[in-house]
């Protein structure tokens, strides 16, 4: 009798779990800060989570795998039922191509992409799939602006309209997220390409944290770019299978020497920055590496 009371009980629970609006998710969080960014560690793949004032944003989204392993999880576990805005930097499917899962979960009321088309077969599913769908997007380029949270800007940095490259990843979306005195730099897959054309064209590349990805095949956070956005840290994605043992190492010892320090996600995995108009910390998951920067 108790086996049939329990068996009856997970039905009904499941039965209106599955209706529209039968269930919805909450944080057990407390007092989260001004702006929280969230690197999530994807091996391969890149998501970005952007929390602030009740507004949650996600830049990339990773494939379906790395969606249903670690992005929603991640999501749910905020208790975030609606994401505010969805940006798909690159049509690599390491990227976004779980965008059909995100659009079903999360229904995001925004969705933006850059202005530059690529050929990757992922992007033109990605598009038919909007269309068919009737949910509306907006391309953004260089000099474009996004309303993120209370006080929290993003301006779209690279490509500009009109950039051509060979490669899906050498056009990456950059954006710098602002809050208080602390500038973020989401890099992407964007590698030397993205990185010239910063220091070529850019009036202001400045940084307090570079985020890095992983995964693009070009060199990426050389010596030039990282001494011409002068961070404090440098978030970098784990490398894709292949890369040379050691380079991430060598990588990381020369970044000490210009004092900045690096949070390398093959060991911190997931990294957390959390910023205020006092200043910023940051958290990795796995190792416990920390690092708190007071602004002057």
């Amino acid at each position: 009798m108790n086996w049939l009371l329990a068996t009856g009980m997970l039905g009904v629970v499941h039965f209106f779990a599955l209706l529209p609006g039968g269930h919805f998710f909450v944080s057990t969080a407390q007092n989260l800060p001004e702006c929280r960014i969230t690197v999530l560690d994807l091996k391969p793949g890149e998501a970005t989570v952007i929390q602030s004032g009740g507004s949650t944003w996600l830049i990339d989204c990773g494939n379906p795998a790395s969606y249903l392993r670690t992005i929603r999880p991640f999501l749910e576990s905020c208790g975030i039922n609606r994401l505010d805005g969805l940006v798909l930097t690159h049509g690599a499917a390491g990227s976004i191509g779980a965008y059909q899962d995100v659009i079903d979960d999360f229904a995001p009321r925004s969705i933006y992409e850059s202005s530059v088309t690529d050929r990757s077969s992922t992007r033109r599913a990605f598009h038919a799939a909007l269309e068919k769908a009737a949910v509306p997007k907006t391309s953004v380029e260089t000099g474009d602006q996004l309303q993120i949270g209370p006080g929290v800007n993003c301006t779209v940095l690279f490509p500009p309209a009109g950039f051509v490259a060979s490669a899906a990843a050498d056009k990456s979306l950059v954006l710098r997220i602002d809050h208080g005195g602390t500038r973020v730099l989401l890099m992407s897959d964007s590698g030397f390409t993205g990185e010239h054309w910063l220091m070529e064209h850019a009036q202001d590349i400045r940084a307090s944290i570079v985020v890095l990805g992983g995964q693009s095949a070009d060199l990426a956070g050389t010596d030039e770019f990282i001494g011409a956005v002068h961070p404090y840290a440098v978030i970098r994605g784990a490398p894709g299978f292949g890369a040379e043992a050691g380079e991430e190492r060598r990588w990381a010892g020369g970044l000490y020497g210009r004092r900045v320090t690096p949070f390398l996600q093959s060991d911190a995995g997931a990294v957390t920055i959390d910023a205020s108009r006092s200043g910023a910390s940051m958290a990795g998951f796995v190792n416990g590496q920390r690092l708190v920067r007071r602004s002057d």
